[in-house]
């Protein structure tokens, strides 16, 4: 069904560890708030996404005191 690229990548998707994932939303967060959102901003984005996806149980994540709503 999937090519083996993307068996992989949905198999990690799906064994990411919560502080794994903690880590990566700080990233991704520095990035949104760059000026300039270049194409690690997208590849992180969708990456992200897939995580979401792929993972098998539902995750919350507090909302950030930094965060501006801009």
């Amino acid at each position: 069904m999937f090519s083996a690229g993307a068996e992989s990548l949905l198999h990690q998707a799906r064994e990411i560890q919560d502080e794994e994932l903690k880590k990566f939303c700080s990233r991704i967060c520095k990035l949104l708030q760059a000026e300039d959102l270049g194409p690690d901003t997208l590849d992180s984005l969708q990456r992200l996404f897939l995580i979401i996806s792929a993972t098998k149980y539902s995750r919350s994540r507090a909302p950030s005191p930094r965060w501006t709503g801009r």
